[in-house]
């Protein structure tokens, strides 16, 4: 085992830089709703919505690219073999998963959206022993699964659970569809990165999956405002930034962890998305119903890593 390896393997790197990547995911989701209102773009309006994530994507990927370069000491291209990996990673992790998240917010709640959109992490646990040699869903694991899930139910709606009631195959099936498009890319990424570095697959995939949405935004008539000022465009530089260094973050320890160990970590995202939120609307962050959900993950990434 080489020294990066084991590095990235200790649980308190894994940890601690886990909790860096959720933290501005999570910061995502209150920043994105701020961004919608400086560019003037409406809850329902998806071809503008693909059109600032594209560019905000794609200016992601170019910042991971350049870094990687400027740590090289050289231009760096991808293999040419490689190329049609890269793009169907991007086709799926980025413009489609984007496309299905965007279109089912449209016609389901905020909560609920928020919700399904973060079941990639148990996909993945429930995907793994179908893929991975040696895996196995035991039952432990299953119980880990529930007890995060009902973590993340809290985290959305509280304890008003008539809001789950009803199912729209627009809406939550949309979102759903989304978290499986990233939880199978997961292990296709993770197979390309035996043969590339992570900041290769994570940057290209985003850039090339970035030009997808541009595309689509375009042609179906999406527009930004621009004239909120330098308060926008920091913001869409913070999101960018954010995007980069999270995705590639998570690449490397994609990279060198255990697919379980490393997936089920992401359910801290919701958490820091409505502590954040609660922060930034100025209200209370450590309610009753937050904390218990946070108990309840973390109890469920435990018992989850237990045999990870």
């Amino acid at each position: 085992m080489d020294k990066k390896a084991s590095y990235f393997q200790k649980n308190t790197v894994l940890i601690s830089l886990s909790l860096l990547c959720t933290f501005l995911w999570g910061s995502a989701s209150p920043a994105i709703k701020i961004s919608y209102e400086l560019f003037k773009i409406d809850s329902n309006d998806l071809y503008s919505k693909c059109l600032i994530a594209g560019i905000r994507f794609f200016i992601a990927g170019l910042i991971v690219i350049i870094y990687e370069m400027i740590c090289n000491k050289k231009f760096l291209l991808p293999p040419v073999n490689e190329l049609p990996s890269l793009i169907s990673l991007g086709l799926v992790q980025t413009s489609l998963q984007y496309i299905l998240f965007y279109t089912g917010l449209a016609y389901t709640t905020g909560a609920r959206g928020a919700l399904f959109s973060s079941l990639d992490g148990f996909f993945i646990v429930l995907i793994s022993p179908l893929i991975i040699k040696g895996q196995k869903l035991t039952p432990l694991k299953i119980f880990g699964c529930i007890l995060g899930f009902f973590g993340l139910v809290l985290t959305s709606v509280g304890t008003d659970f008539s809001q789950l009631a009803g199912f729209d195959i627009r809406g939550e099936g949309a979102v759903i569809l989304s978290s499986l498009c990233f939880a199978v890319t997961f292990f296709y990424a993770k197979k390309l990165m035996n043969r590339m570095s992570p900041q290769t697959v994570t940057g290209w995939q985003m850039m090339l999956g970035a030009i997808v949405l541009i595309v689509i935004g375009l042609v179906g008539g999406g527009s930004i405002y621009w004239g909120s000022g330098i308060k926008a465009i920091l913001l869409l530089v913070y999101l960018c930034l954010l995007s980069s260094v999270a995705y590639t973050v998570w690449s490397v320890l994609m990279k060198y962890n255990p697919v379980n160990k490393v997936s089920i970590l992401k359910l801290f995202t919701p958490i820091w998305g409505a502590i954040l939120s609660s922060i930034i609307l100025q209200e209370s962050p450590f309610t009753l119903i937050n904390i218990t959900a946070l108990i309840l993950v973390c109890s469920g990434i435990w018992l989850i890593n237990r045999e990870a």
